[in-house]
């Protein structure tokens, strides 16, 4: 600036993932939900990856993942109004409905995964 008080010069280097280092799933679902959210989770460290609310039933493309374990799960919209809920034990509220659907697919870098989800 006029008065010479700028802070001195930064330098980021941004590392950009590859697409050819990550992988995808194609994700089907048959249910008859309509308010849902759909979360992948690293197997082994029981992280979430990725949670998407569900609009359309048909194929759900589910890209840009690292090689891993994978695992799906499903958390249900009970009430309608947008958000999961997760219950209040003074009120005695319970928690909306949780799906572990077992499925489990191991993904690699470059691959495409077809996922079939029935529940």
């Amino acid at each position: 600036s006029v008065e010479s008080d700028t802070l001195s010069r930064n330098v980021f280097d941004y590392k950009y993932e590859d697409v050819q280092d990550l992988g995808m799933f194609i994700v089907t679902l048959n249910t008859s939900y309509n308010n849902y959210w759909l979360e992948v989770q690293e197997k082994d460290k029981k992280k979430t990856v990725r949670s998407i609310k569900i609009i359309d039933r048909n194929n759900v493309t589910i890209s840009r993942l690292k090689p891993g374990n994978y695992a799906f799960i499903v958390k249900l919209d009970d009430n309608n109004d947008g958000i999961w809920s997760y219950g209040n034990i003074l009120t005695e509220e319970e928690p909306e409905t949780i799906i572990f659907t077992g499925v489990e697919s191991a993904l690699r870098a470059n691959f495409e995964v077809n996922i079939k989800l029935d529940f």
